[in-house]
């Protein structure tokens, strides 16, 4: 049996990527790597796409900031970003933006 969770694009994958590069930091690594991710925001390379949902005409984006489709509430350790999403109610739920947020 597989089973995956979520699946991401964006700003999550790239901050990911560095922390696998940071292993010998151990469980701070990713909180580390999506500080320092952070600091470059200014210069990322911008990353345009075309969205799709349920079957609607694509929406085109010149810059996909962050896209998550999850089937759990919680994405890493404590990055709660999909707080409705239910295991159990054959749903996929999808978060974007094409900017950062502020929390």
């Amino acid at each position: 049996r597989c089973s995956i969770n979520t699946v991401m694009a964006g700003f999550g994958p790239d901050a990911n990527a560095v922390a696998e590069r940071r292993r010998w930091l151990g469980s701070m690594r990713y909180s580390v790597s999506i500080k320092t991710e952070i600091l470059k925001l200014p210069w990322r390379k911008k990353l345009p796409c075309s969205l799709s949902v349920d079957g609607g005409s694509p929406q085109e984006m010149e810059d996909l900031f962050l896209f998550s489709c999850f089937v759990n509430k919680h994405t890493g350790v404590r990055h709660r970003l999909a707080p409705y999403a239910q295991l159990d109610d054959g749903l996929l739920d999808l978060a974007y933006t094409t900017r950062p947020l502020r929390s």
